[in-house]
């Protein structure tokens, strides 16, 4: 990964630089086309929306992050995996989408989403980054509420929202999606 693709990093963590993506970043845009379609295999994609599916090519991938760009503020993962060639690989993606008659009327509530590559399952890096990306957004972002849908079975995610203090809000039994939120603090 070129340097360019780091130098606006927003968030450091013990292991990973979350950076985050506008759409004027052709570099840091190229970057994660030629990477995401490696990383949305298909145990990454069972508990996504369908349109993460079938993005076999690095143009499926950047109509994808056009897509999601459109729709939501898109951070990058990138892993610091220290001297190895390829030392700064794409790990995930987190999203988050504020609706803009909430951003103006000051009491946001965001929907958060974030995907993982499958050789970063299981090591603590989703925790980390999470943690440090809504530690961010608390301090930063027009945001009063985080909440997050997540599929009933998938439980890793859901022992993640937990673990990062979210709590289940009301739910149909008989949906197949859970709704977690996450009250932040104020902000001045």
């Amino acid at each position: 990964m070129s340097g360019t693709a780091v130098s606006n990093s927003i968030i450091n963590t013990a292991r990973t630089k979350l950076v985050a993506v506008t759409a004027a970043d052709e570099p840091l845009l190229r970057v994660i086309s030629e990477a995401l379609p490696a990383i949305l295999t298909p145990a990454v994609c069972l508990h996504l929306p369908p349109n993460f599916s079938d993005i076999s090519s690095a143009a499926k991938a950047r109509a994808l992050l056009d897509e999601m760009l459109s729709q939501s503020q898109v951070t990058a993962i990138f892993a610091n995996l220290g001297d190895k060639p390829d030392a700064n690989p794409l790990a995930g993606l987190i999203f988050m989408h504020i609706a803009a008659q909430e951003a103006a009327s000051g009491a946001a509530e965001a929907h958060l989403g974030y995907l993982l590559a499958e050789r970063f399952w299981g090591g603590g890096i989703a925790s980390e980054c999470l943690s440090a990306f809504v530690a961010e957004v608390s301090k930063s972002a027009p945001v009063n509420t985080l909440v997050a849908g997540v599929e009933v079975g998938n439980l890793a995610s859901i022992r993640l929202l937990e673990k990062l203090g979210f709590s289940l809000q009301n739910s149909d039994s008989e949906q197949s999606t859970l709704h977690y939120a996450l009250a932040l603090r104020c902000h001045g």
